[in-house]
Formats: structure tokens, C-alpha cells, sequence
């Protein structure tokens, strides 16, 4: 419809999708998305040790976006782009709006106890 967003913001998949878009990736992930096995699925999912704070790391997934993608600073980006996040030990939000968009978009997907949580900007 021509409808171009001044901004893009996301959490967990919702950023990995976000970040597609503004890369300018779309089709390609939906293109991937559409033609995913189960095993292939599974093979996206590296799973951790024990006491890692979740079940999957998620590096795989990451490592196969900064392959599409790239890894672009954020304010470099066609449209803005927010991802967010939560911080474990206050429970706030938080908004990453620049610096590598994997890590950012890293940060968001985290869900503890299922995909680890990173440590970002000493968060």
C-alpha cells in the first residue's frame, strides 16, 4: 500500500523481524521461514550447559542473520529501528537504538530459563 514506517521497534521476535525489515531483508526471511524443516529448526537450536541461565544460547540463529544481514549500526539504518529488551535485575525496559543491530536484537530474543540472557552495555 506504500505505507513506509518512520520507525521499527520489537521484542524478542518481533525485533528479529524488525531488523530483518529495516536491512531490508524481509523476503528473505520469510523466503527461510517458509522453507524450514523440523530439522532444520532443530538445528538452529544450540543448546546449552547447565547453570547458563536457558536451554538455547541462540548463536546459531544470530550467526545465520549477520550471513543475511549484516551486523549495521543501528543509526546508520534506512529507518530507525528499536529493539528491546528487559534488564534481569531491576526488571526495567530497555531500548537499544544504536550500535550493532545482531546484538540488540540478541539481547531482545533472550527469554531466561529458555534462550540465555547476554550481557549488554553492562546490562
Amino acid at each position: 500500500m506504500g505505507i513506509k514506517p518512520d520507525i521499527v521497534a520489537g521484542s524478542s521476535i518481533g525485533a528479529f523481524v524488525g531488523a530483518a525489515y529495516v536491512s531490508q531483508q524481509l523476503d528473505m526471511l520469510e523466503e527461510w521461514v517458509r522453507s524450514l524443516t523440523r530439522k532444520e529448526i532443530f538445528g538452529y537450536l544450540d543448546f546449552s550447559l547447565p547453570g547458563a541461565g536457558g536451554f538455547v544460547v541462540g548463536e546459531k540463529l544470530i550467526k545465520f542473520m549477520q550471513e543475511q544481514i549484516g551486523n549495521s549500526l543501528i543509526e546508520t539504518l534506512p529507518c530507525k529501528f528499536g529493539a528491546i529488551a528487559t534488564e534481569l535485575e531491576s526488571g526495567r525496559e530497555v531500548w537499544f537504538r544504536d550500535g550493532p543491530i545482531l546484538e540488540s536484537v540478541r539481547a531482545s530474543i533472550a527469554i531466561p530459563g529458555l534462550i540465555t540472557p547476554v550481557k549488554l552495555r553492562g546490562q
